[in-house]
């Protein structure tokens, strides 16, 4: 009974958060036994006990690995070590001087052993562990929310963080929410933001939400769990 249960909560938690987290989901559901399609389930026809008893649980995997930061920053050391060392190599020369770099250069180019402008993108898309640091995620309580006259996208937030009083926060999510209905949820706040100005209100961060492309609706972040005002995410 025990197990049914958990699994049945797992089948409505797919359903419902696939929206927000459509591979996750997808993978669970599979994990679960089940092979409906998830994107294609209305949340409002969900009814609790239709998990069949004899419903098997497929392969299991972690959807969420935990992450071994010692590992992550060894092996981004390594890398930055290697680039080092090859760029000292280059810089070095040898004997023959400019002629025999020049040749080199060319044998690589011709092996396709130089790096393309799009893997150097890519390593230029990658930040340090001390930038991520840098960004201040904490959870707030959205304790008012509001239109703001005569501002179609903007809606103005109170969120307690744990601190002497609510910060005033400006979001573009007018069009997407009913800004009653938001009131109590626990969201991501990056609390250490410059303030800026929008219709002569300061706006004092920023309300994390996610969408695949633009134009997309946007999902607030939030969390499953009962999460302390004012924990940081790290």
């Amino acid at each position: 009974a025990v197990l049914y249960r958990a699994t049945e909560t797992l089948r409505w938690l797919c359903v419902l958060l696939y929206p927000v987290m459509p591979q996750a989901t997808i993978e669970i559901y599979a994990q679960i036994g089940l092979s409906e399609d998830v994107s294609q389930i209305n949340p409002e026809n969900l009814t609790y006990g239709e998990l069949l008893p004899e419903t098997k649980i497929g392969e299991t995997q972690a959807v969420f690995p935990r992450v071994d930061k010692t590992k992550i920053m060894n092996e981004v050391n390594e890398k930055s070590e290697d680039r080092s060392q090859k760029s000292a190599e280059e810089k070095s020369g040898s004997p023959d001087g400019d002629e025999t770099i020049g040749k080199t250069t060319t044998e690589s180019a011709n092996n396709g052993e130089q790096q393309t402008n799009e893997e150097i993108n890519v390593e230029n898309n990658f930040i340090a562990i001390e930038d991520f640091l840098k960004v201040e995620l904490r959870v707030g309580e959205i304790k008012v929310a509001e239109r703001i006259p005569k501002a179609d996208k903007l809606l103005r937030f109170e969120i307690d963080l744990g601190e002497e009083k609510p910060r005033q926060i400006l979001a573009g999510l007018a069009e997407y929410y009913e800004p009653e209905k938001l009131i109590g949820r626990k969201v991501v706040v990056v609390t250490n933001l410059k303030p800026r100005k929008m219709r002569g209100l300061e706006s004092e961060g920023m309300i994390c939400a996610a969408s695949l492309e633009e134009g997309d609706t946007p999902a607030i972040a939030t969390f499953l769990e009962d999460v302390k005002i004012g924990a940081r995410l790290k």
